[in-house]
């Protein structure tokens, strides 16, 4: 009857706001609070009216009513609470001068239902106890445990050190083989919930589980011992290792050092070849010690050892090559192997050889007399000694002349050919003296002695000859027997050296002197062809992909801070135009840029840099630089020079326009070459 009339006088006041003109910013806000599902009016709720920017609290009375006055409108927050109830939350909006209704229903809380998990790692003397909290009664918990004893009417409570809905409790110090009474419990607010009844029992107190395993490693003075702990029983391992012995009665024992590994492994040395040992495996914790079962092993017996068949082959006056083979080691790495071999049969002069392959060796002996009977036999070393093969004998040849193969003409130039040869042997005497007979006809070739003594291989280079002129030449080799020649053979000089290239003199101080046009170009407004830095043909595509030094590791090539220059075989100027041409050096760009005038003009339609000097010039077309398969900066003139960038290996310095700059190695260039 109260709570009516209240709501009549609010209606009156309302209306009697809204005849005012001002604009009233506040409302209120009348509620009450019962209890879900039987709808009876709870008193001594705690209500809390929350905004972002204050918290008003009230209590309800003995009706489950409560108001808030005066309230700022927008947005706001209920939150009602009370012990043995679940807090409810409402969102609610406050209206200018308006009084907002409200009903708030909160459900009773009740105690916690709970699941009991069975125990895990039961042992003899601890078991670990897991509980789960299915539902907390809509309530914060206070306290999780276990009800644990023998005897399911008379358990002690343990609590557990931290409240959560799934937990878990070590108990220790329990009696082995007893059976044990558990169930979870969890209180709130309202009470205590508990979990079913279970049950385990703790082991029997147990020695542990070993098993010894086979021997590993096995040689006639060391072996490994082996086995492992299947169980540590009912307590911690305190310790392991092996018995071994030349008996089962009579073993010695031996510690691993390691009570926390469950493999067990121990190496014996010193050990006798060929004898039988016995051992088994054990382990002790605070029950006892057990002992797996007893094995035995042999050790090995070495030998010295065993060389098969001795050869002798490809006999000379002065040499003669011998092989061996070993057919076993004895059981034992080779040390050492070889060859004695003398004019004796007890000779001591001993060869060791360091090449075995598949149990072979081979050893050329040089130096031999001529026409002399020697002996020899192979050996082999392991750490029981050294074996020896059967003694054979043998004759070197008398002696010969020598014997010349590998004749030929390198280096053919304008007036220069380089003559080579290589004596195959001496003929079992020394050499006397050795060089070449040449002459422009075979019944009037000039003798050339290029040395004396012993020599394998030999050259000499022929100056001064004439041009496009047909030589005759032969090698010859003389000792104490005789001389030998080659069969003659011919060669041609040179018949331009420029090869039909011109070049310009601009009386340089360096003598160099200039070609009229670049490489692969047929008149001087014409690119020619791209070359790679150190490359000697032009291709489709450049990049570092293509490029031949693409990871820059080629050994002439040098290391930083060196001024290198590129070796003829990758001088496209040398290799396309003949010896006498080459790629310009940084320093002969530099003196035709200090030395001659040079000027940007356009010349058979084609722009370039006239460079000129006391009425000489030449042109150099602007060519750009070849990027993959695009010609970039084209506008402008780039030509190699033959010298590699001091300060980045990857780069070479070229010229670019009227300077000297550097680019990729791997960029295409056209070239103009100088000769001297």
């Amino acid at each position: 009857m109260k709570y009516r009339q209240l709501i009549c006088v609010l209606s009156v006041l309302v209306s009697f706001s809204s005849c005012h003109t001002e604009v009233d910013v506040y409302g209120n806000i009348e509620g009450v609070v019962q209890e879900y599902g039987t709808q009876t009016p709870l008193e001594n709720c705690l209500v809390e009216l929350i905004s972002s920017k204050s918290v008003t609290k009230t209590k309800t009375n003995e009706s489950g009513v409560f108001s808030f006055s005066h309230e700022e409108m927008g947005d706001k927050k209920l939150v009602v609470s009370k012990n043995g109830y679940i807090t409810d939350t409402a969102a609610i909006f406050i209206k200018s001068s308006i009084t907002t209704q409200t009903t708030i229903f909160l459900k009773k809380a009740q105690t916690p239902s709970l699941q009991t998990k069975p125990a895990t790692e039961i042992k003899s003397t601890s078991a670990n106890l897991h509980g789960y909290v299915v539902n907390d009664g809509g309530i914060q918990l206070s306290q999780v445990g276990f009800y644990f004893g023998t005897d399911p009417a008379r358990m002690d409570k343990r609590i557990c050190d931290k409240v959560s809905m799934d937990y878990s409790l070590q108990v220790q110090g329990l009696s082995d083989n007893t059976m044990y009474y558990f169930k979870a419990f969890a209180v709130n607010e309202t009470g205590e919930g508990t979990g079913e009844l279970l049950s385990f029992e703790t082991s029997e107190l147990n020695k542990p589980i070993v098993e010894t395993l086979p021997a590993t490693g096995i040689t006639g003075y060391t072996a490994t011992l082996n086995g492992q702990i299947l169980d540590n029983g009912s307590s911690d391992i305190v310790s392991c290792g092996f018995y071994y012995g030349l008996s089962t009665e009579d073993m010695q024992k031996v510690l691993i050092g390691d009570n926390n590994t469950s493999e067990l492994h121990w190496t014996l040395n010193n050990l006798v070849e060929g004898t039988c040992y016995y051992f088994c495996s054990f382990a002790n914790n605070t029950q006892g010690e057990s002992k797996g079962a007893t094995l035995f092993f042999k050790t090995l017996i070495y030998s010295l050892p065993t060389i098969g068949k001795l050869e002798i082959k490809n006999i000379s006056p002065t040499q003669a090559c011998c092989s061996a083979t070993i057919m076993y080691n004895g059981g034992l790495d080779i040390i050492d192997y070889g060859f004695y071999f003398g004019e004796d049969p007890y000779t001591t002069q001993r060869i060791s050889v360091d090449k075995l392959k598949d149990g072979q060796f081979d050893y050329t002996i040089m130096h031999l007399k001529p026409s002399t009977k020697y002996y020899i036999k192979a050996f082999a070393t392991n750490i029981k000694g050294e074996a020896y093969s059967d003694i054979l004998e043998f004759v070197t040849n008398a002696p010969s002349i020598p014997v010349i193969n590998n004749i030929q003409v390198t280096k053919i130039e304008y007036t220069v050919a380089q003559l080579n040869a290589q004596i195959e042997t001496n003929g079992g005497s020394q050499i006397l003296n050795y060089g070449f007979y040449y002459g422009k006809g075979q019944n009037e070739m000039e003798k050339i002695i290029v040395g004396e003594g012993d020599i394998t291989n030999y050259s000499y280079v022929l100056n001064d000859l004439s041009e496009n002129t047909k030589y005759y030449y032969c090698a010859y080799a003389t000792n104490s027997i005789g001389e030998t020649k080659s069969e003659i053979q011919s060669f041609k000089t040179a018949d331009d050296p420029y090869d039909g290239h011109t070049y310009i003199d601009f009386g340089l101080p360096s003598g160099t002197k200039w070609a009229v046009m670049n490489i692969g170009a047929t008149s001087p407004e014409e690119t020619g062809i791209y070359f790679a830095w150190g490359e000697t043909n032009g291709k489709a595509k450049y990049s570092s992909s293509t490029y031949f030094d693409r990871y820059y590791q080629a050994s002439w090539a040098g290391g930083l801070n060196e001024n290198v220059t590129l070796p003829v075989s990758f001088d496209a100027a040398y290799q396309n135009w003949g010896y006498k041409w080459s790629i310009p050096t940084s320093e002969q760009v530099d003196e035709l840029i200090n030395n001659c005038k040079w000027q940007l003009i356009e010349s058979q339609g084609v722009k370039g840099f006239l460079i000129s000097k006391n009425d000489k010039s030449i042109f150099l077309p602007v060519s750009g630089y070849m990027d993959n398969e695009e010609i970039k900066n084209a506008s402008k003139c780039f030509y190699w020079t033959s010298t590699r960038y001091y300060i980045e290996n990857t780069r070479a310095y070229c010229i670019e326009n009227k300077d000297i700059g550097w680019e990729n190695r791997y960029y295409g260039m056209p070239i103009r070459a100088v000769t001297k």
